[in-house]
């Protein structure tokens, strides 16, 4: 019985953001109808009552925390199917969705509708994902998740260095999409960023700004990623003591079956890039075998 109710759990835990403590105390309250009985075992849960009872408890939950509020999403998709396959499974999870009907608009619909996350395609009319994941980074930190057939290392290299925060291939996982970008919005709006104490660091010449989300010096400034940011702070946090790749892909991902270590390495290069331009007096150094370490550069 516990490994059946165990397994439940975890499900449910991929896809709302409520803690796994909180999980097992609403289990307690749905207990009080059974499945099915059998002997050695007080009862079976049903999954499909479970799932059900869940959704509503998250749907109270959004509307007592947030007073009615609804994150936004912006669907840049040409493919009518799965707009709509994803426009319908995350209004049923609290989520108000846009999407594009002119390509030629994409940032003035972004600018319009102020999402919190944009899910982009690479195919897509006039221009690419990827264009317009730069135009968007350059007037914003609001989350992307490239969602694309595109499957090389390449493409995914490439869609993060143009801004992506996030590279899902297709055909996709509809509850995997959902944990990402629940876990997207958790990191970017929620109670951890919204109590978080906002502060200035400075390292030599170099600045972390973490309310206005840039990287300067005296002679230049660059804006981050949500996950640049996340990985300077750590950096910054711990410096000048070597931080491990496992520590950085922790704080990044909340669910480490989802984390390509690829993925990181694009992150600490465009990081890198970045601290480069800016002239700073930092550098990131590679500690084979362990990880990263942030440090002075040689006078």
């Amino acid at each position: 019985m516990f490994k059946k109710s165990h397994d439940v759990y975890k499900k449910i835990a991929m896809v709302y953001p409520f803690g796994y403590d909180c999980l097992k105390g609403v289990f307690v309250v749905i207990r009080k109808r059974i499945s099915k009985v059998e002997n050695g075992a007080p009862f079976f849960l049903n999954p499909s009552l479970a799932f059900k009872k869940i959704r509503c408890l998250y749907k109270n939950f959004e509307n007592k925390e947030a007073g009615d509020f609804m994150y936004r999403i912006l669907i840049v998709e040409d493919e009518i199917s799965i707009t709509d396959t994803l426009k319908n499974r995350l209004k049923k999870y609290g989520y108000e969705c846009h999407t594009i009907e002119d390509f030629k608009r994409v940032l003035d619909v972004f600018q319009e509708t102020e999402p919190h996350l944009v899910i982009m395609d690479i195919n897509l009319p006039y221009f690419d994902g990827y264009y317009w994941s730069r135009k968007i980074r350059q007037i914003s930190t609001c989350p992307i998740m490239i969602l694309s057939a595109r499957m090389s290392e390449l493409d995914q290299i490439y869609g993060i260095e143009n801004g992506a925060d996030d590279f899902i291939t297709k055909p996709f996982v509809m509850d995997v999409v959902l944990a990402k970008i629940n876990g997207q919005i958790r990191r970017t709006y929620g109670e951890y960023a919204k109590t978080a104490e906002r502060r200035i660091v400075q390292l030599g010449n170099t600045i972390l700004n973490l309310d206005t989300v840039r990287l300067s010096t005296p002679r230049q400034e660059e804006v981050l990623t949500v996950k640049e940011l996340q990985l300077c702070n750590m950096f910054f946090e711990s410096f000048p003591n070597v931080v491990t790749r496992q520590q950085l892909l922790s704080v990044i991902w909340d669910e480490e079956g989802f984390v390509e270590e690829n993925t990181l390495t694009v992150n600490i290069k465009r990081l890198r890039k970045k601290l480069e331009h800016i002239q700073s007096s930092l550098e990131l150094k590679t500690i084979r075998g362990i990880g990263y370490q942030l440090m002075e550069k040689d006078k």
